[in-house]
């Protein structure tokens, strides 16, 4: 049986051997979309500093975790998520050799590394899982670590099934254990917060402007009767009451011109808060500067944590109230009074109309809040209804604050990936403010985050309301 092995690639003495006639195998190469991907983070010099910045416990390697990400991606691509398949996946000559390898044919039992592989694969799934063990191993536990352990939520009957780990050490403390995987999905998720996702941001060169975030919580569900899911937790689902297990997934999305980067993520048990499981994570976030802007939805409302955002970093917030909220209350017979509300920029059946001043009602939020009120007719209740959104930015109008809003919800659908249709026109996702791509000395796309000129005419930085009757 053939294998395939990954030869430190010397591009001068390939391209002399080849004019000589002298190659060891000739094979056609797998070529797929997404090397391209692949491609773009070894040229720009992205994955050799994810690689860089893993916590490998390895002293010496023969397999460099810059293969084993490539390895790892590719496979994500393919819809592999088996760490004993993911060895079979790469099979481009051209990531290959961007990442300076050829590649060789072997017999049965040779492989990348000395010990070998019996498989016809670069390296043995073994590979992965070893090193993450290892790493599992070393990871210190931390007070937080072992409340995670904990399993959370409802309780529910789970299959009598004894973990892989039990089974080769019968002494095994699980609570311990636990623990350690804790410990260790946190070491991951501060190098992907830290090495991974502010790369990003720093290569797409978004300067010195306003950038804008969205912060949202998915659920990550798992078989509900398999109780083997460490740090797992179970909860009853509002919207057809069955009980679920699973995970939490609180992600940071910093908005480019035309897509997002995930900058920041958390993992917590799936009944986990929205707003306790990705409030330390904001409070910390290296990618929020004075002057963004962060688009959140209601399971983070949290009258603190915007005071902290406004007055500790200088972050502004745009979030929807709760109904039953006094300052919801005072918003909405503050329009009606008023009595100025105008047509919705994307929804011909609804009205908005701008509130100043809000926040003397709300006791958890001490800096100054607007609001703006969506008035529409509520299907389900056969009456007219509100939507109140605030925001810490005094200089934003109620066109703007729904058109962000709206834009969140779309960028929100699209992390979630789910078959829900969202109701959000194309112009909705079109910024009331110019966004423009330059190109930088070397020919790569700079991303400006958006520029601050009024495309409606007025020629404000932020549209003012003695400026804005024609354009906002």
């Amino acid at each position: 049986m053939e294998s395939i092995r990954l030869v430190a690639r010397d591009g001068e003495a390939v391209r002399q051997a080849l004019e000589r006639g002298e190659f060891t195998h000739l094979d056609t190469a797998s070529e797929e979309i997404t090397d391209e991907f692949l491609l773009f983070a070894i040229k720009s010099g992205l994955l050799k500093q994810w690689a860089a910045g893993f916590p490998d416990p390895r002293v010496w390697a023969e397999i460099s975790c810059e293969v084993i990400l490539a390895t790892e991606l590719t496979a994500r691509f393919a819809g592999i998520y088996s760490q004993r398949k993911s060895g079979y996946v790469l099979r481009s000559a051209r990531v290959l050799g961007a990442l300076g390898y050829s590649v060789e044919v072997l017999e049965e039992g040779d492989g990348l590394s000395r010990y070998g592989s019996a498989e016809d694969q670069l390296y043995s799934g073994d590979v992965l899982r070893k090193l993450l063990g290892k790493l599992e191993r070393r990871a210190r536990i931390m007070a937080t670590d072992r409340a995670a352990a904990v399993p959370g939520g409802a309780a529910v009957k789970v299959r009598e099934r004894v973990s892989r780990r039990a089974v080769k050490d019968p002494k095994l403390d699980e609570a311990k254990a636990a623990a350690h995987s804790a410990a260790f999905a946190r070491q991951l998720l501060a190098w992907y917060n830290t090495k991974v996702g502010p790369r990003l941001l720093e290569y797409a060169q978004t300067g010195e402007g306003r950038r804008i975030h969205i912060l949202d919580a998915t659920k990550v569900e798992v078989a509900l009767e398999a109780g083997n899911y460490e740090c797992s937790g179970v909860v009853k689902d509002d919207d057809d009451g069955q009980l679920k297990r699973g995970y939490k997934l609180g992600t940071l999305r910093t908005l480019l011109d035309t897509a997002g980067i995930i900058t920041q993520a958390v993992v917590g048990q799936i009944q986990t808060h929205d707003s306790k499981l990705c409030g330390p994570l904001v409070r910390a976030a290296t990618v929020l500067r004075e002057g963004d802007l962060l688009l959140e939805d209601r399971g983070f409302l949290d009258g603190a944590q915007l005071t902290h955002l406004k007055r500790g970093r200088g972050v502004d917030v745009i979030v929807p109230l709760r109904s039953e909220m006094s300052s919801s209350e005072e918003a909405v017979k503050l329009a009606e009074m008023a009595g100025k509300w105008q047509r919705h920029p994307t929804r011909a059946a609804q009205q908005i109309a701008f509130v100043a001043g809000v926040d003397h009602v709300w006791d958890e939020c001490a800096v100054p809040l607007n609001a703006c009120v969506i008035r529409f007719f509520n299907e389900k209740k056969k009456a007219i209804d509100y939507i109140v959104l605030v925001t810490a930015d005094l200089s934003l109008r109620a066109k703007w604050i729904v058109r962000q809003d709206l834009a969140a919800a779309g960028g929100r659908a699209g992390l979630r990936a789910t078959n829900e249709r969202r109701l959000v026109s194309e112009e909705t996702l079109q910024h009331p403010l110019q966004s423009n791509s330059l190109l930088s000395a070397d020919g790569r796309a700079q991303l400006q985050p958006l520029s601050l000129v009024c495309q409606y005419g007025c020629g404000s930085a932020l549209c003012q309301p003695d400026t804005t009757s024609d354009c906002l």
